[in-house]
């Protein structure tokens, strides 16, 4: 079990991401998660990269067009590797409580889920994950809400996630190869811890 970590945990994050079925998130199903576990300095947490699962669809549940048209890979990873979701929630748990510890009993403590238009991860993860859930914050952390001011208040440069290149330069413990792209819930974790870190950059600059 871990150790090290103080009472209060609520500055490490939890960067998330997910792919699933269809936008209509009440009737959407996950396809993958990833999780990747930093400090607020967007420090790796475990010595290995994160963690990674595609999830099996239950019969009868058809992905929408989008999703078939330009998410065949991870569709495919989820028919022939995919987990029951109940297995992949307790696998979460448990890397959680490997990496961290177990979960303390006050929710303000916990980490901080975080990773881009994470809202949408939000509803799925307490849909289907409930075990993932009790090790986290209420609290968010949104990086495309601080995309949304740098492009229309302070108009700088945005942020190019589609460069695995400008992803490792920004959050230099990037796992990535060749075959890494967008809309793989793993490459768009960290690509969310180094796009977060772009920005603090950037404002730190004109401090």
């Amino acid at each position: 079990m871990a150790t090290g970590f103080s009472k209060d945990r609520s500055n490490i994050y939890f960067w998330f991401d997910s792919e699933y079925t269809t936008l209509e998130l009440d009737k959407a199903c996950l396809l993958q998660v990833a999780l990747v576990i930093t400090d607020s300095e967007l420090k790796r947490l475990t010595t290995d990269p994160g963690l990674s699962m595609y999830v099996r669809l239950p019969p009868g549940h058809e992905p929408a067009a989008w999703v078939k048209e330009n998410q065949a890979d991870v569709l495919k990873g989820s028919a022939a590797q995919g987990l029951p979701v109940l297995e992949v929630d307790r696998r979460l748990a448990q890397y959680v409580d490997n990496a961290i510890g177990p979960p303390g009993d006050s929710e303000r403590f916990r980490p901080i889920l975080a990773g881009n238009s994470i809202h949408s991860d939000w509803i799925l993860v307490r849909r289907f994950l409930p075990e993932f859930v009790r090790r986290m914050n209420y609290r968010l952390l949104d990086v495309t809400g601080l995309k949304l001011q740098w492009d229309q208040y302070w108009k700088g440069d945005r942020f190019d996630k589609d460069t695995p290149e400008q992803i490792r330069r920004f959050f230099p413990e990037a796992q990535l190869d060749a075959t890494s792209v967008r809309h793989d819930a793993f490459f768009d974790a960290q690509a969310s811890i180094a796009e977060l870190a772009y920005y603090r950059s950037r404002l730190e600059m004109r401090r």
